[in-house]
């Protein structure tokens, strides 16, 4: 099991990643080999709306926006981990962009 502080490090790094996609400075392959590598196969996100979307839908919506915002810049905030077990942990933060 990962400590809180390697957890959050992840979070803050896989956004890092998110802006530097947005932004265009990650090549078209790094989606999958550098974003798409880190989130679990039963990955799920909710948007604000509520909709929840899994691994590969985020992949798909975020491919066609590569390079669309050479300013985008995510902040996090508000982490608490909800549940943690050997190989997964359940996450809420607050993302604002």
């Amino acid at each position: 099991m990962h400590s809180e502080s390697e957890i959050k490090n992840e979070i803050f790094e896989i956004h890092e990643l998110f802006q530097e996609w947005y932004r265009g400075s990650l090549a078209d392959v790094d989606l999958d080999s550098k974003i798409g590598t880190r989130l679990a196969e039963d990955f799920q996100i909710t948007f604000p709306d509520r909709t929840v979307h899994t691994k590969s839908d985020l992949l798909k919506m975020m491919h066609p926006d590569r390079g669309n915002d050479p300013q985008y810049r995510i902040v996090i905030s508000d982490i608490v981990l909800l549940d943690a077990q050997d190989s997964a942990h359940r996450v809420s933060y607050v993302e604002s962009q």
